[in-house]
């Protein structure tokens, strides 16, 4: 075993290469130097199984397909790539095709600009709780792109990019799953989607004219954005037979724009733009189609604007169950801000308080709705 592994690592030095694993081979390390070289690492086989490539200078490729075929104990599976340079690509693809529970780990780590980095994890052919599953994507630099796909229960996703005009997406399925987004720059694209129950999803981006967009089906979710800078754009839904959701948006600076769309029951949106913010617009939508089995409301929104601008604020809800907790609250500090507030069904209750300078402020209630 370790003059076969010396003796392809010696080959991956001096160029491109790939190979196949036979099952008693689990094992597999490739180090390249130099521009355009590729490596390939295809594992297959019972029990433990770990890759990790490291390529340096740029313009390298590398893909990795490991699949795990047994159910035994100690059944594992671990890959790492490191490039460096300009213009490289990372792949990787992990699964269990065995009965049971399976922990999986990628990370890729990329260094330089024009990179890509992609991760699949699952799904499994003959059992759906695969897991638990962590994909890594660490990217610094300019106009990276990463993706991760994550099929399976108790998954933890994390992309962190340094730079500018970099893209990242999410996307998960099943239950108690979370995804991460860091993006520290200027016009970075974040997306977020998710399918499931207990799921989380949080952006984090730093700089001017970021975009964050997050989308959840399912229910017991939770969606966070946080944007400080200028010009950032935030967008999160969560959609039909959705319950016990919950959104919220925090952006500090100016020219942001905040949506939140949320259908089902038992939700709760909020979104508040900070200190100083200038030409804001915050619009929140809510429907609800039945009532919370358990739980202290069924939606509720929340808008705070602060600063010295023209914040614009909506909210619309429905409650088509007259379930009673409905609530609205809008409160906007500065001058030239709008307020608007539509509620249908339920004993809804509205706030609107506005400080400032030529405000306006509608409210439109209906007490409810028959089923």
């Amino acid at each position: 075993m370790k003059k076969s592994f010396l003796f392809f690592a010696a080959l991956a030095i001096s160029g491109g290469m790939s190979f196949a694993q036979a099952p008693i081979n689990r094992i597999a390390e490739i180090s390249q130097e130099g521009l355009m070289n590729k490596a390939g690492v295809n594992q297959s086989g019972p029990g433990y199984i770990r890759a990790e490539v490291k390529q340096e200078k740029g313009f390298n490729t590398a893909k990795i397909d490991q699949i795990n075929m047994h159910h035994m104990p100690g059944a594992l599976i671990e890959s790492k790539v490191i490039q460096t340079g300009i213009g490289n690509d990372a792949t990787v693809k992990q699964t269990h095709n065995g009965m049971g529970m399976f922990p999986l780990t990628a990370k890729i780590y990329q260094s330089g600009n024009n990179n890509s980095a992609s991760q699949i994890q699952g799904p499994a052919l003959f059992s759906p709780f695969l897991g638990p599953l962590t994909a890594k994507i660490i990217q610094t630099g300019n106009d990276n792109n990463a993706s991760q796909e994550q099929y399976g229960v108790d998954n933890k996703a994390k992309i962190i990019q340094t730079g500018n005009h970099n893209n990242a997406t999410q996307f998960q399925t099943s239950a108690s799953n979370l995804a991460k987004i860091y993006q520290g720059g200027n016009d970075n694209n974040a997306d977020q989607k998710q399918y499931g129950m207990n799921l989380k999803a949080k952006i984090i981006q730093k700089g001017d004219g970021n975009t964050a967009n997050q989308e959840q089906y399912g229910m017991f979710n939770v969606a966070y954005a946080s944007q400080p800078g200028n010009n950032n754009l935030s967008t999160q839904i969560q959609h039909q037979f959705s319950s016990n959701n919950y959104a919220s948006v925090l952006q500090k600076g100016n020219w942001g724009t905040a949506w939140q769309e949320q259908s089902g029951n038992w939700n709760k949106a909020e979104i508040e733009q900070g200190d100083f913010s200038y030409k804001n617009k915050a619009i929140q939508i809510q429907k609800s189609d039945g009532q919370a089995a358990f739980g202290n409301y069924v939606n509720i929104a929340k808008i705070t604007q602060d600063g010295f601008g023209s914040n614009y604020a909506e909210q619309y809800q429905t409650n088509m169950f007259n379930v009673i907790p409905n609530e609205a609250t809008i409160a906007q500090h500065g001058f030239m801000n709008y307020a608007s507030q539509t509620q249908f069904g339920g004993s809804n209750l509205s706030t609107i308080t506005q400080t400032g300078a030529l405000n306006t402020a509608v409210v439109t209630q209906t007490p409810f709705i028959m089923p």
